[in-house]
């Protein structure tokens, strides 16, 4: 935990048309790297920018030292790109111990997590028979939740309009198919 940051990496990698995950990438002089996750979706490249600058910050500083140097984020994009950092440095931490972050962080709580099959970005038919497709292939692989955003019409500026009834009636047809 004593080494001090030899390097950074953060890596945006477009998974979609419409999803780009971010990693992170914090490696010590030892060699040891640890990893985080920074995606958010609806500003990828700021989120990216400001991890790029956080990142090359904390290089020489030891993990303890970084941790305690991250900023306060003042928007949602920072906490996005500050959470990812955060990880990376629990993750090396607890790899330059030989130990998992759950026993870093105080151990294991449960022996069984809960999954969902999260649909939405796998279904390119947006009509509801589309969703009860991909509810589907998500059951067949053995899961019995889903998540989902089914009202693609539906916008704030759409709520005082006209058409919101029928936008809403689509959406929520699209949930009764799955």
């Amino acid at each position: 935990m004593d080494t001090p940051l030899s390097s950074a990496l953060v890596l945006p990698v477009d998974v979609t048309p419409r999803t780009r995950w971010i990693f992170i990438q914090l490696s010590d002089a030892d060699g040891t790297s640890g990893f985080g996750e920074a995606t958010y979706g609806k500003n990828s490249i700021a989120v990216v920018e400001i991890a790029n600058k956080l990142a090359a910050s904390l290089v020489g500083s030891t993990p303890a030292k970084a941790l305690a140097a991250l900023p306060k984020p003042k928007t949602i994009v920072e906490s996005a790109a500050i959470s990812g950092l955060d990880q990376a440095l629990h993750d090396l931490a607890a790899r330059s111990q030989g130990m998992s972050i759950a026993t870093l962080i105080g151990g294991e709580r449960r022996h069984k997590i809960g999954l969902y099959a999260n649909i939405n970005r796998r279904t390119r038919d947006r009509t509801p028979a589309g969703f009860a497709n991909s509810a589907q292939v998500a059951i067949d692989a053995g899961y019995t939740a889903f998540k989902i955003a089914p009202f693609d019409e539906v916008t704030p500026e759409g709520c005082a309009e006209a058409g919101f009834n029928a936008a809403l009636d689509r959406g929520l047809a699209r949930i009764a198919a799955v």
